[in-house]
């Protein structure tokens, strides 16, 4: 396992809007100037191929479907219920004008796609992997992120939660009760 200033490299498979901007900004208010983070708008399409000795988060939605599953680096999945994670997905492109009017051709290919990316990543073999599902962060943020960051550790003993649950409440992530069912993922 590659590690970059005592944290493991791990790669965030997210599903859009699942989370991922809350568990990024807790890592960064967590780790500091440890963190080494990396996407497709700031790395480019290569993340750990391009910056394998500086980077050790990167996250990618894996739109083709074409990131390789790496035996090196940990993995976490971020997912949402798909009827809301499309929907969400589909409102932040209506504020940004991208949908067109007939949005359903658009809702069928995000499905086909919410489809595929659960096969890879939650039904196949992925190796060092931890699931993250966007209902149960919003339920409990400060276990959810807990996880997450000792899974990141090199050291988990170096785990402060206090610190978690502080950082949790300084940006303002409050625990909601959640008004659909859980999505469970097997």
């Amino acid at each position: 396992m590659r590690s970059i200033n005592g944290i493991k490299q791990t790669l965030f498979a997210t599903f859009p809007r699942s989370g991922h901007h809350v568990m990024q900004r807790v890592c960064h208010a967590y780790f500091g100037d440890r963190l080494h983070w990396c996407d497709i708008h700031k790395c480019g399409d290569q993340g750990f191929i391009k910056n394998p000795k500086f980077c050790n988060m990167e996250k990618n939605h894996d739109f083709d479907l074409d990131v390789p599953i790496r035996q090196e680096l940990q993995h976490v999945i971020q997912i949402r219920h798909p009827i809301f994670a499309i929907a969400g997905w589909k409102a932040m492109h209506q504020r940004e004008g991208k949908v067109k009017r007939d949005w359903r051709p658009w809702c069928q290919e995000k499905m086909n796609f919410y489809s595929k990316f659960c096969t890879k990543w939650l039904y196949t073999s992925v190796p060092n992997r931890l699931v993250v599902p966007y209902e149960r962060l919003v339920v409990d943020p400060v276990k959810v992120c807990s996880k997450v960051i000792e899974f990141m550790l090199e050291d988990p003993d170096e785990l402060d939660t206090d610190r978690i649950e502080k950082i949790v409440a300084e940006i303002q992530i409050k625990p909601q009760e959640l008004q659909q069912v859980p999505f469970e993922f097997a």
